[in-house]
Parts: C-alpha cells; sequence; structure tokens
C-alpha cells in the first residue's frame, strides 16, 4: 500500500477469457488518487518473472487504462519512462494506454510512450464502450501481427474504426 492507504492491488486471475464481463462506472469504483506509474512498473516485474521471459520469440503488451493522471505513486515518471524505453527497444515490449481526453501528449512525452499506443476516452459509460471496440480491434490486428511475427507495435490505435459500429 502506498501512502494514504493508496497502493498497487495485485490480483492474478488464471480463468477463461468468457468469464470476464463488461466493466462498467456503475460495477467499479475506485476511492481515487491513481498509483498509475507503480501499477505498471508492478505489471513489467511481474512480467519479468513469467519463465519464458528471456525467450526471444516472446512478446509482451502492457495494457493500463485510467480515468486521470497519476497521483500517488512512489516511482518517478522519469525513472519508468527510462525503464520503459529500454523494453521498447528490445522490440518484443508493447505499452498501451487508454487515458481520458487531453492527456495523450503529455502522458506519451512524459513515459516515452509511442503516440501511437495510447488512446483517449470520454470517462463515461458511452466513452468505456466507445473505447473498448476500439481496443478490441486493436487487440485482433495486433494478434494477426503477431502471428506474421511482429513482436511489437508502435501504433496499436492506428486501425481505421470508421466502419466500426459500437453496438
Amino acid at each position: 500500500p502506498g501512502t494514504a492507504g493508496y497502493g498497487v492491488k495485485r490480483e492474478s486471475v488464471n480463468s477463461s477469457i468468457a468469464s470476464l464481463r463488461p466493466m462498467s462506472e456503475h460495477a467499479y469504483r475506485t476511492a481515487g488518487g491513481t498509483p498509475l506509474y507503480d501499477s505498471i512498473d508492478a505489471a513489467i516485474e511481474d512480467l519479468k518473472k513469467v519463465p519464458d521471459f528471456a525467450d526471444p520469440s516472446v512478446s509482451f503488451v502492457v495494457m493500463a487504462i485510467t480515468d486521470g493522471h497519476d497521483e500517488h505513486s512512489r516511482l518517478r515518471a522519469s525513472v519508468l519512462a527510462t525503464k520503459i524505453r529500454e523494453l521498447q527497444n528490445s522490440d518484443r515490449w508493447t505499452f498501451v494506454l487508454r487515458v481520458p481526453n487531453g492527456y495523450r501528449a503529455a502522458i506519451s512525452r512524459e513515459l516515452s510512450l509511442h503516440a501511437g499506443n495510447v488512446q483517449e476516452w470520454n470517462t463515461t459509460d458511452a466513452g468505456l464502450r466507445d473505447s473498448t471496440i476500439g481496443t478490441q480491434t486493436a487487440v485482433n490486428a495486433f494478434y494477426s501481427a503477431r502471428s506474421l511475427g511482429q513482436t511489437s507495435t508502435k501504433s496499436f490505435y492506428s486501425a481505421n474504426l470508421g466502419g466500426v459500429s459500437t453496438t
């Protein structure tokens, strides 16, 4: 736990993806105080412990969704940015963030993220739904590219979503 009761809460669930249910602002409440940098760092450190971490054919995607900016991380943005840069340079790591409208440029610059891997969203139920559709399309495109040997991307959210319906 971080300061004032804030911190990264780890929950690992190994189950069928079919068991996942849609998330909405009504089903998921937070008390604020986002430890965004600590959370991303915790995900990195957890993934570095997987048995095939050193296998050059294995790649990693770290995705974070936030409704605000970092507020209670112990880790400084510059330290995390250095780590992200090093991992991205390996061509095996992709960092993807969904951030509120108006945050894309700042978070991309602050954490050395590829701008094409950051999606802005309206922090409403409708915005979450629309953002999720964009993310589903992007994940499918990533896995298609992955099946062809691509191990990372700088343009996760570059898919043309003009013809995608929110239904």
